[in-house]
């Protein structure tokens, strides 16, 4: 794995996650571990997610990161229909085409008046 920043990352993730209107979600916990100090994050983006411990806590985040930004370039260049619920609803109220009442009516003219 090649050597990521944290702010690349962190920008890649969020225009890609934008771009599928997609939330971002980081849940993060401090573990102690025999002596020092430990990073958990989980990241969720969209129903894809990953988790990753490290000594700091953007270390932790990257990590996740990389392994969530993997997933979806993953998803995306398989062709895989990973767009938000939300926004699946929305692009199926606004279909008038499968509503049978818009369909009845052959005439344009009135169809367009009935929208």
């Amino acid at each position: 794995m090649s050597a990521h920043t944290y702010m690349s990352t962190m920008r890649r993730l969020y225009s890609l996650a934008r771009s599928l209107d997609l939330p971002v979600d980081f849940t993060q916990s401090t573990t102690q571990s025999q002596h020092r100090p430990g990073f958990s994050v989980t990241l969720t983006v969209g129903h894809f997610s990953a988790e990753a411990r490290a000594p700091n806590r953007n270390k932790a985040k990257t990590q996740a990161s990389v392994l969530v930004l993997q997933q979806l370039e993953s998803a995306v260049f398989s062709g895989t229909n990973i767009s938000s619920k939300k926004k699946q609803q929305q692009a199926k109220t606004q279909d008038h085409s499968l509503c049978p009442d818009f369909c009845l009516d052959k005439d344009p003219s009135t169809r367009l008046a009935t929208l």
